[in-house]
């Protein structure tokens, strides 16, 4: 009688063998497959191959390994290099710049909050979706807040999550298609990493510069730890960043392979979130989730002809200013095209500290006071 029991550590240890195995080699086709796609992608001058290759290659392993995740360590890293590689884009003159839009973009934005919001209430009380599931699936930002404060409200924090990210995904490939068809997918004069056949992937590098831009990435993921606000992982290498190479007390460094593996982690992130587990679960109302996502989508886009004439810029620019997009995967598309940076960067700063500070609490007045049933029980 004792035999089964002393086989069965042998047993569990080789499933965990054989379980490690197949996560090495999905991550092992995840990067053959993105550096495939990527090269295809720059091939072609897509803007912002770097991400899109490996975004749409996560998609496309999650289909058959849905346990691969991004470790939140590493994602914190890379999104606090992308804070240091935008803070070394930021000079006095865009700075001006952006302040000056600031008072017209906080308007477009809180219109855009309002749109949104005024979509989910109206597809709630059409009963497309259960309870208050679209208020807190149609946020235009904050998704994984979105997310935990559907969970806490009863509502289904599956539909919501799939609600939130294909919003980034769709807004991001979105981006992409008017970029491709607007815009030129080549340099600007901000010092980022294009996607064009010109890039030095492995560049000299100032170790004194390098130092500082790891050391400001770390201080930025320490004070989102202590802060326990997330956007601080971006804000803080970018505007520390910034005052470093506008005082000149400082100068940062990000090399093109660096900055080509932080776009590709922000990639994976994304993608790898659309196992089949989660598309399952809401496969029933999939034609509806994407129905309001291109409505929100097209809310923005009508939005951003106004904008285009009231500030004085192109389509493309004030398109991407009010793309209801992750902030990370509109920047990097921005800064492979030839657009406006400054109002990009401004708006999608006002947008996600508006949907930061008035979102969470709009909506729950929404669901408390506006919608049917308040809080919900499931």
């Amino acid at each position: 009688m004792a035999e089964p029991a002393d086989d069965a550590p042998d047993d569990d240890g080789a499933e965990n063998k054989a379980s490690a195995a197949r996560r090495a080699g999905a991550w092992a086709a995840l990067l053959i497959l993105s550096i495939a796609s990527t090269w295809a992608l720059r091939t072609l001058h897509v803007p912002a191959a770097l991400m899109l290759g490996p975004m749409l290659s996560a998609i496309v392993i999650a289909q058959y390994h849905g346990k691969l995740e991004m470790q939140r360590p590493v994602v914190m890293g890379a999104q606090a290099l992308l804070g240091c590689r935008l803070g070394m884009a930021i000079s006095p003159e865009l700075l001006n710049s952006a302040l000056a839009y600031l008072p017209i973009l906080f308007a477009f934005v809180l219109a855009v909050v309002l749109a949104t919001v005024t979509l989910a209430i109206v597809v709630s009380r059409a009963n497309w979706f259960p309870g208050t599931v679209a208020v807190w699936g149609l946020s235009p930002g904050a998704a994984s807040a979105m997310v935990m404060l559907a969970e806490m409200y009863g509502s289904d924090a599956r539909i919501v999550a799939v609600m939130q990210y294909l919003r980034v995904l769709v807004a991001a490939l979105v981006a992409i298609l008017v970029g491709t068809l607007m815009g030129s997918p080549e340099a600007n004069s901000h010092g980022i990493p294009t996607t064009g056949s010109g890039v030095v992937w492995f560049p000299p590098i100032d170790g004194l510069a390098f130092t500082e831009t790891l050391a400001l990435a770390l201080l930025g993921a320490i004070a989102a730890w202590v802060s326990k606000r997330s956007i601080a992982i971006l804000f803080v290498p970018m505007i520390g960043g910034a005052f470093l190479q506008i005082s000149g007390l400082g100068r940062l460094e990000l090399p093109a392979f660096l900055a080509a593996a932080v776009f590709a982690v922000i990639g994976w992130n994304i993608g790898l979130k659309f196992t089949r587990a989660s598309l399952r679960a809401s496969m029933k109302l999939m034609p509806r989730i994407a129905a309001v996502i291109a409505a929100m989508i097209a809310l923005c886009g009508i939005l951003s002809w106004p904008l285009a004439h009231v500030i004085g810029v192109d389509a493309l620019s004030a398109y991407l200013a009010l793309s209801p997009g992750g902030l990370d995967s509109v920047l990097i598309i921005a800064t492979s095209t030839h657009v406006d940076l400054p109002l990009i960067l401004a708006a999608q700063v006002v947008r996600l500290i508006v949907v930061m500070t008035v979102a969470p609490p709009l909506a729950r007045l929404v669901v408390r006071r506006v919608l049917p049933g308040g809080r919900e029980s499931g």
